[in-house]
């Protein structure tokens, strides 16, 4: 039922897009026509970064529509494609699949248009202009750097995207610190998918499986609010401590309340300016770089003032 309904959405969107699309032409518009799609807008860190994308557009007086496939790889190249036979300008993509998305890369190239990836590169990057993405590997890093001067050892739950290359760079990081720290143990590695839904379950089935976690380490902020749901449920909260990705406003109230230990924060707003910015600068016969790399910076209790409380950076 889910997914009929976001197909039908999707439709709707599609077919709204074709008559806008008739009707700049029929006046002789010349204004650019950009298609935005992502895992899911059910995030509020892709909300944060579409409306950057649109802005930055919009301030040139052109216009981008958002796709939401809601994690569904399929639907995501097949909406890409009803995009490119409507003549868009440009695409910007956070793929579903990091693999799974080679399709729609492909016609778009076939078609002519250049492909900016944002968030969450892809595996077949020669197939797009430009990547525009956040320091992961530093991300999980900084989380991996702080747990070391907390604790002198303990068993760790990670809970992981595995399709997701953003997540897989997270962890990396994170347990390259570790490799130097053996009084580290990794108990279990679960998949969440990015999800408070997926990672709620997950986490409770991980602390049925082990007595003592002393950390648990989610890919990003919904999956650590869902990790640190089941710990409060479990009662098991108060002797845990929780890292996360994103920096998110919901992640800042977690820290703020003691409940997670730190979040490596990102910037989806500068995510968005930066591939707006290098997409025109592409269209206008610039050469662009192949990756762009936006910091991070973790976030604690001791610096968690400094940040504003119910935005995105």
């Amino acid at each position: 039922m889910k997914k009929r309904f976001i197909l039908l959405i999707s439709l709707l969107a599609i077919v709204t897009c074709f008559s806008e699309a008739m009707g700049r032409k029929e006046n002789n518009n010349e204004g650019l026509f950009f298609a935005a799609s992502y895992m899911t807008l059910n995030n509020p860190f892709f909300v944060a970064l579409h409306q950057s994308i649109e802005d930055a557009v919009e301030t040139h007086g052109d216009r981008v529509v958002a796709l939401n496939p809601d994690y569904d790889q399929i639907l995501q190249i097949t909406q890409i494609e009803d995009m490119i036979s409507l003549g868009i300008d440009g695409l910007f993509l956070n793929p579903v699949d990091w693999k799974g998305i080679r399709p729609a890369l492909e016609a778009a190239n076939k078609a002519d248009i250049p492909v900016f990836v944002v968030d969450a590169p892809v595996y077949d990057d020669k197939l797009v202009v430009s990547t525009i993405v956040s320091d992961n590997h530093e991300a999980g890093k900084l989380a991996g750097l702080d747990l070391v001067t907390r604790l002198d050892g303990g068993n760790i739950v990670i809970l992981d995207h595995p399709t997701n290359k953003p997540s897989i760079n997270r962890i990396l990081g994170f347990l390259e610190i570790l490799q130097s720290h053996p009084e580290f143990t990794v108990v279990s590695r679960l998949s969440a998918f990015g999800t408070l839904e997926e990672a709620l379950p997950q986490m409770e089935n991980a602390l049925q499986a082990h007595n003592k976690i002393d950390v648990v380490f989610g890919s990003n902020d919904p999956t650590s609010l869902g990790a640190i749901a089941a710990l409060v449920g479990a009662k098991r909260m108060s002797k845990t401590l929780v890292y996360s990705v994103d920096g998110s406003p919901e992640g800042k109230e977690m820290i703020k309340s003691g409940l997670m230990t730190g979040s490596s924060a990102q910037s989806p707003r500068e995510i968005g300016r930066i591939a707006v910015e290098l997409m025109y600068k592409h269209l206008e016969g610039e050469i662009v770089p192949a990756t762009q790399f936006v910091p991070v910076t973790l976030i604690t209790q001791d610096n968690v003032d400094e940040f504003p409380a119910d935005e995105w950076q």
